[in-house]
């Protein structure tokens, strides 16, 4: 299929409120004729050893096997060759320090990609917002209520994002313990906020077809991942942690560690960010109403 795999990991920087840089893997196939094409990605917390051995079997369940390509091309980093070594072991591979990939050619190519499912979300949810604003019609009560749903979920998403160690370790303390899932759980509660508080009670269907229809293949994709990365321990947890609507009692377990809220850990997972946006959209909103 490709006579060549360029494989190479890149580190966007980004503005305030989200983290620092942002690292994505990326592979290009090389046709006969030289021309390339961008064929997989991934968005992982870090460019190291453990998510490039993800990224490249994610990569071979797309299809691309070791009879159908004569070379591996990236950089010397230890990680990606001990990678490549374990993943594609009878794969030659090349090491370059000549390889040229312009960053922001990358990141627009996922953005506007058709498996990304944020291009889907933006283009529903731009349209439900403008009818919105246009039947938004709040009232005291309404008001009060849905502000503290936004609260409420915004509150259960600061908790899971300064919980969280992506990648690195699995967690289950915190809102873990509850359920596997509780930063949707929070954006879900975010929605449904901003629902009660214009009383655009009809939205209600279309915001739960769009949370499954993005959440759905987004939390399997992410749990497949979760699987090849933690194996067993993983797998344990899935059968004690529902996924979506929490336990009533937290899981416990004295074989997995639990990891303490941190605030840092907030600003390095992006959640001030989320933060930012959802106080500006909602300054907006009574602005508009008063």
């Amino acid at each position: 299929m490709y006579s060549e795999i360029i494989l190479d990991g890149l580190l966007l920087h980004h503005p305030i409120f989200w983290k620092k840089t942002r690292a994505i893997l990326v592979a290009y196939g090389v046709n006969s004729n030289g021309s390339k094409k961008l064929i997989h990605y991934m968005l992982p917390s870090h460019e190291n050893e453990r998510d490039w051995k993800l990224f490249l079997a994610d990569l071979k369940k797309t299809g691309i096997k070791e009879s159908d390509i004569k070379c591996i091309t990236s950089d010397g980093m230890n990680g990606l060759k001990n990678a490549v070594s374990e993943i594609y072991p009878n794969t030659s591979h090349h090491i370059s320090d000549s390889i040229r990939i312009h960053p922001l050619s990358v990141w627009l190519k996922v953005y506007v990609s058709s498996k990304n499912p944020k291009k889907l979300r933006l283009f529903i949810a731009w349209p439900l917002a403008l009818l919105y604003l246009w039947l938004f019609k709040a009232t005291p009560t309404s008001l009060a209520i849905g502000i503290l749903f936004i609260i409420l979920g915004e509150l259960i998403r600061l908790w899971a994002a300064g919980t969280i160690i992506k990648t690195k370790e699995l967690t289950i303390s915190g809102p873990y313990a509850f359920t596997r899932n509780p930063l949707y759980i929070g954006s879900f509660s975010i929605g449904v906020g901003f629902l009660i508080l214009g009383q655009t009670y009809w939205l209600f269907i279309p915001l739960l077809l769009l949370f499954f229809l993005i959440y759905q293949d987004t939390v399997q994709k992410e749990e497949e991942s979760l699987k090849e990365h933690f194996g067993n321990p993983f797998l344990y947890y899935m059968s004690h942690v529902p996924k979506f609507i929490p336990h009533l009692t937290p899981f416990r377990d004295s074989h997995f560690q639990s990891w303490p809220f941190s605030l840092k850990r907030c600003y390095d997972n992006g959640e001030l960010r989320t933060l930012a946006v959802i106080s500006f959209a909602l300054a907006g909103l009574l602005y508009f109403l008063f």
